[in-house]
């Protein structure tokens, strides 16, 4: 991604992002605060003037001590320019120990995806209405495949499984050393 007004041929005035389309909603159902602007709407589709939420860490990258909003990204081997409407907080993307790293939200309607990931804010237990979203989606269409269907709870055990094993075998030797 590059800030308006520098070259894009050259790709080592860009700075490499990740980027992840959404829908609007998004951010309320994640606990992801807006820290400035807004979130996305309906009228950010297919059609409108291009858009992005940008995460702090990439607002304080390209804009240094300016105010984001408003400003426009381009990327390379791209024609369109973006318009920067909301700063996201940072938040974890890939694993729970990395740094903060830039990261850039696109309304779902500007951005088509093929896979998507549907986050559902529940009020009772979690696990109960699993079963009910997958018929709703299963009621919209019967051919759609459903993968990785669980609770955030769910997922969060499976990404600490490696550490927490580590941490048991560890325990279990120290024991032993200990003992012997």
């Amino acid at each position: 991604v590059f800030p308006d007004g520098v070259d894009t041929s050259d790709r080592r005035g860009g700075k490499l992002t990740p980027v992840n389309p959404v829908e609007p909603g998004y951010f309320s159902a994640l606990g992801i605060p807006i820290l400035r602007g807004r979130d996305f709407t309906a009228a950010d589709r297919d059609g409108a003037p291009m858009v992005a939420i940008v995460n702090q860490t990439l607002a304080d990258r390209l804009w240094p001590g300016q105010n984001p909003l408003g400003k426009r990204m381009r990327f390379f081997g791209e024609d369109w320019r973006v318009e920067v409407v909301g700063v996201a907080k940072d938040s974890k993307y890939f694993t729970l120990g990395e740094p903060a790293q830039s990261y850039i939200y696109f309304p779902l309607e500007q951005h088509h995806s093929s896979a998507v990931t549907l986050f559902v804010r529940t009020r009772g237990t979690p696990a109960a209405a699993l079963g009910t979203v997958r018929d709703a989606v299963q009621a919209m269409d019967r051919n759609l495949p459903l993968t990785g269907v669980g609770t955030v709870a769910q997922t969060m055990d499976q990404v600490l499984w490696l550490p927490r094993m580590g941490a048991g075998l560890l325990g279990t030797f120290g024991l032993l050393a200990l003992v012997l």
